[in-house]
């Protein structure tokens, strides 16, 4: 039996993004990929909101990060990177490997960023760059990218935003926002296989890297770019084709649905999950609604739980569910569902009963009914 898959990323993908995945490989120097690559170009434009600029990687999320610093920030420059979860640091852990002078400003794991530290921080370093995580998937935090964006523009200092778990789920709007560059990944939100990574850069940003030397041969993003005015449209290197296909045919489904009511949806999976955990008697790693990201939310174990025990005997074996575990220290003391990709409602009220009855066998006292209940409610009003 299949397996309802519901991590923060690989996700469930549409048989319609699979299928077009398997179509035979095409010369990727050919006018025929050209389209599809042009076609990409343009809708991802959509996704990020954005008449600027947008490269696509072959690779995963954390190599658009990459390409992003090493093509934007000269070693030795000053930086100041927003710490309040794993990716947070692995932003700020990227931009020390460059040979930055890294200012982190940190939160508890769970807590939202502050934009006033972020002011603090760049009148004290004069730094001329900020990198943030929009959706820290590792502590289900939304950040508040906007407001960031807002002191950023104070002190001229361009802003790079990890959007990796978060774009076309939450609502980003690039240009109307002021951001600078946005990365964001094919195995999150879109619904594709793993493998590419999306970058968008504004004009501004853009000039900037063409007076760095890059510190990446491959993920020199002002290559990327000289290489989609050529004619025809290209790579510069040899792209994954097939997952091209893959990511063609989701953003074209996402331009169908619209941003919009995508946004919408993505906060109707998040109410029934959050509510139902709730109402079962289970305590969400981020009470504030306000600061929950819309993408993937943190359950807290009860006492005497393992969570091996619980996430594969149970759920993944027993009731072919799969949720993620906690990160570095959060490990066993929490577990992550994430509501993105190719998940409908009905999946996230399967996912919060068997969670329930999971509890119920380890001996703990929920309320499954409780929590059936309350999901019927969020779904009646929504």
């Amino acid at each position: 039996m299949d397996k309802l898959v519901l991590l923060p990323g690989p996700v469930m993908v549409h048989e319609d993004v699979l299928l077009r995945s398997a179509k035979q490989v095409m010369n990727h120097r050919s006018e025929e990929f050209e389209e599809i690559l042009s076609e990409c170009i343009e809708l991802a434009k959509y996704l990020f909101q954005t008449d600027g600029n947008v490269a696509v990687i072959t690779g995963s999320g954390t190599a658009g990060m990459e390409a992003a610093i090493y093509s934007l920030v000269e070693p030795d420059e000053p930086v100041v990177s927003v710490v309040n979860g794993k990716f947070g640091a692995r932003f700020a852990d990227i931009a020390e490997r460059r040979g930055a002078d890294v200012h982190r400003v940190e939160f508890e794991w769970g807590e939202a960023a502050d934009p006033k530290a972020v002011d603090e921080a760049l009148s004290e370093t004069g730094a001329s760059v900020v990198t943030v995580v929009q959706s820290e998937t590792s502590t289900t935090v939304l950040n508040p990218v906007k407001e960031i964006a807002d002191v950023c523009k104070d002190h001229d200092a361009y802003l790079v935003v990890d959007a990796v778990s978060s774009l076309g789920g939450v609502e980003f709007r690039m240009d109307e926002w002021g951001v600078d560059v946005c990365v964001t990944g094919s195995q999150k939100v879109l619904g594709c296989p793993p493998g590419l990574a999306l970058v968008a850069v504004s004009d501004e940003a853009l000039e900037r890297m063409k007076e760095v030397e890059a510190g990446s041969y491959y993920l020199d993003l002002v290559k990327y770019f000289e290489y989609l005015e050529e004619d025809p449209m290209q790579t510069p290197y040899t792209p994954a084709v097939n997952a091209f296909y893959a990511l063609h045919e989701a953003l074209k489904k996402l331009k169908e649905e619209g941003l919009e009511s995508r946004w919408e949806r993505y906060k109707r999976l998040q109410e029934v999950v959050r509510e139902g955990i709730r109402a079962m008697g289970l305590d969400l790693f981020v009470e504030d609604d306000s600061i929950a990201s819309p993408t993937v939310t943190g359950v807290v174990y009860p006492e005497g739980v393992d969570d091996r025990e619980f996430r594969g005997r149970i759920l993944r074996d027993k009731y072919d569910v799969v949720v993620a575990g906690g990160q570095d220290h959060l490990a066993g003391k929490i577990f992550r569902i994430g509501h993105m990709g190719d998940v409908k409602l009905r999946d996230m009220i399967t996912a919060v009963t068997c969670v329930g009855m999971g509890m119920l066998e380890l001996g703990v006292d929920v309320d499954v009914g409780a929590a059936v209940e309350r999901m019927a409610e969020v779904v009646a009003g929504s």
